[in-house]
């Protein structure tokens, strides 16, 4: 199911004038400005289903948000799955986070949606609503039918990841102490702006992270051995030193004022707890020095992930060969979704529940109000239980190798 909506303007409210629903067979639309209303009295009469919409949580799904049933999932912000009467609804983009263009999508100029030129444009307008609908529905059905009836990508890849192997999970204390301590966002940093007249490269690595789930072993289960000395097995070490570059290459959290917890690389000296991954180049490269090691990390229990990998990367290479455009998407998501989950931190999950503007008790606590106060979200913490380092790491030892001034492409660090 899909919206058109005006275009989007600087300050303009948008509404929707035109939606479309289509169930593998027929396509139906309505055509007004009460069109949410119109397309929920056909859906009354269709037998109970799961309807997609794609980044519905995070536009679609609030034209409809008065017929949402009280229970939701939300994820990182996004309403992932709610009820309609006895239909459920769900954001597609949360099992395919792409753009729908970059499997298929038809062209159309935008200033036809426009309220003055609309009614002129109705075919064109209904017939690239029906494209994306059905679209869709090619995607969402060829992943059902690969992956199962996965919420997410994420859930998607971890069960296809568990399949081909078995490995013991951390308990709640070893989740908390590595996650705390090791465990960052990804470097996001503009080191330099401007015109820049000077040779420069820019590296990247094709399929990083199923290179970092394949190639490298990764600490499992629950028995880390405490030492003072980088062994064979140590996975993580806090250590005092000197950063010698001229970037840094070791994240800290900023300690006091506005900036009070995000992550700085400015930190000439201190103590800093990091993973062998960076200990290994920063060392190799020259890039620190130092003094004291406070403690470290080791894992007799250790793994890879080369069967997971060499599945999904050989059957994407398949698709594409084949043409099998849709696949191939898959296949690339799946492996890139399976590393994304590893320490995933449990205190971002919620229930959730939407009310019209009544408020709930404890346990309850109010997370979001829309349309000043007609909607109002609570959630309360849900006892539910990535990496880059490796990442960031081969980077530094490959840009500290050239001559020129370089740019990292790289969105994640933390894998252990």
């Amino acid at each position: 199911m899909d919206f058109e909506t005006d275009p989007f303007v600087h300050e303009r409210h948008v509404k929707p004038f035109a939606c479309g629903l289509y169930d593998g067979r027929d396509f139906m639309s309505e055509w007004s400005e009460d069109c949410a209303e119109r397309i929920i009295t056909r859906l009354r009469r269709f037998p109970p289903a799961v309807i997609y919409m794609h980044n519905g949580g995070k536009f679609d799904f609030f034209f409809l948000l008065r017929h949402l049933g009280t229970d939701l999932i939300i994820i990182n912000g996004r309403i992932v799955k709610a009820t309609i009467g006895d239909h459920e609804i769900r954001d597609s983009f949360a099992i395919l986070p792409i753009a729908l263009g970059q499997y298929k999508k038809d062209d159309i100029d935008i200033d036809h949606l426009e309220a003055s030129s609309r009614e002129s444009h109705k075919d064109e307008i209904l017939r690239y609503l029906r494209g994306d609908c059905v679209y869709l529905h090619e995607l969402v059905t060829g992943f059902r039918e690969e992956f199962g009836d996965a919420l997410t990508i994420g859930s998607a890849a971890m069960l296809q990841l568990t399949k081909r192997h078995k490995f013991a999970r951390s308990g709640s204390d070893n989740d908390a102490k590595f996650r705390k301590n090791f465990y960052f966002g990804g470097r996001v940093q503009c080191i330099e702006s401007g015109l820049l007249n000077v040779p420069y490269k820019i590296y990247d690595v094709n399929s990083m992270y199923p290179h970092v789930m394949r190639n490298c072993l990764h600490p499992s289960g629950r028995g880390a051995e405490v030492s003072k000395r980088v062994e064979r097995n140590t996975c993580f070490v806090v250590v005092e030193g000197r950063q010698l570059g001229p970037y840094g290459i070791f994240p800290s959290r900023v300690e006091t004022g506005k900036r009070k917890g995000s992550l700085t690389y400015d930190r000439e000296y201190g103590t800093f707890c990091i993973t062998i991954h960076e200990w290994e180049a920063a060392l190799e490269t020259c890039q620190f020095a130092p003094a004291k090691v406070f403690k470290t990390y080791g894992f007799t229990d250790r793994t890879c992930f080369d069967s997971f990998v060499d599945h999904f990367y050989g059957a994407r290479l398949l698709a594409k060969s084949e043409g099998d455009k849709a696949r191939e998407l898959f296949y690339k998501l799946i492996l890139n979704s399976a590393y994304g989950k590893f320490a995933q931190n449990p205190e971002h999950f919620a229930d959730w529940k939407i009310t019209r503007g009544e408020r709930m008790a404890a346990p309850w606590s109010l997370a979001f109000v829309h349309n000043k106060g007609e909607y109002t979200v609570f959630n309360f913490q849900s006892l539910i239980a990535k990496g880059g380092s490796h990442v960031e790491s081969t980077l530094v030892s490959a840009t500290c190798r050239g001559r020129a001034g370089f740019g990292i492409c790289a969105t994640a660090r933390g894998d252990p």
